[in-house]
């Protein structure tokens, strides 16, 4: 979902009776659960992908011989979303937006270092 540009009556009233909601979706595997039973908000679908990209990237530190270091950058990334849900923001987190909205090519990466080499 691409984070809206402008906000409708229709949507900031999702905002405000959803934002507590999609705030919980930045609890670990809380995210799954709030994204199976509110998919029709769009703010808390916004918010929720988010939350389950970090919970899975979270499980995915744990198998790294240094993942309790990547582990604190990945929760201060949940703390930052659910601060920006709790105030009704739309904030797509850096990376973890573009991961979940299906943007992020590791293809794409790999050839802007290979040239930034070149």
């Amino acid at each position: 979902m691409r984070v809206p540009t402008h906000i409708t009556p229709g949507l900031k009233k999702d905002i405000e009776v959803n934002k507590s909601i999609a705030a919980l979706s930045y609890c670990w595997i809380m995210s799954v659960i709030i994204y199976a039973l509110h998919r029709e908000s769009p703010f808390v679908r916004f918010h929720a992908k988010q939350g389950i990209i970090l919970f899975i990237l979270s499980i995915i530190v744990w198998f790294l011989p240094y993942g309790r270091y990547i582990e604190v950058l990945v929760i201060g990334l949940m703390i930052a979303g659910f601060f920006e849900a709790v105030h009704g923001s739309y904030h797509p987190l850096p990376i973890i937006h573009e991961i979940s909205t299906g943007g992020f090519n590791l293809r794409k990466i790999f050839h802007a270092i290979t040239r930034g080499f070149a």
